[in-house]
């Protein structure tokens, strides 16, 4: 999700300056330069807006108690917000804030261990269909690739086995059979 412009009611240029610098940054990864350039966007201007990047600033850095309260702060100084969206967005900061908390890791150390302005965007902690798969559970796409692959190699060991036999009739057949212009003249006798 990129950073959302928020509306400077100010003409000067220094803030249009900054937040061409705050939204640059974001969208090279540089999540720490970033969320500092929306401070002070935002303390220069008051605008809410800039808490809503500056939320999404932590996201990116796993600063999840950052991001739940600033985004919080957000949904308060912003009547006209999307109240449903933010609460979402809340309550996914918050589950997986509980979930690390759960797994021993606050975000006071996942902050430690981040390097500053890192130009690669963070680890989503969501489950991939990768990490679904490793850990042994079938996609229901694996399942219907492994029937059609299983299919296919049964109709390729059919069609050979098939081939072979009726290669050798067709041998067996030819035997009986004499060259004439026309091709083979076969003969075959009837029973009676």
């Amino acid at each position: 999700m990129a950073a959302t412009q928020p509306a400077t009611d100010s003409p000067d240029q220094s803030l249009v300056e900054l937040d061409a610098q705050a939204n640059a940054a974001y969208q090279a990864g540089a999540f720490e330069s970033a969320s500092k350039l929306f401070i002070e966007l935002y303390e220069r201007t008051d605008d809410a807006n800039y808490l809503y990047n500056l939320s999404v600033c932590y996201d990116r850095l796993d600063r999840l108690q950052d991001a739940v309260d600033t985004l919080s702060k957000y949904a308060e100084e912003s009547p006209d917000h999307d109240r449903e969206a933010v609460a979402a967005k809340l309550r996914g900061f918050e589950i997986r804030l509980e979930t690390a908390e759960r797994e021993g890791e606050t975000s006071d150390q996942r902050a430690g261990d981040a390097s500053p302005d890192d130009a690669t965007p963070a680890i989503s902690t969501e489950p991939t269909d990768d990490d679904t798969a490793a850990a042994g559970r079938s996609m229901p796409l694996d399942i219907t690739g492994g029937v059609a692959l299983g299919l296919g190699i049964t109709g390729v060991a059919v069609g050979i086995g098939l081939g072979v036999t009726s290669n050798g009739h067709k041998d067996s057949v030819e035997s009986g059979c004499v060259a004439a212009e026309a091709g083979l003249l076969c003969v075959t006798a009837r029973a009676m």
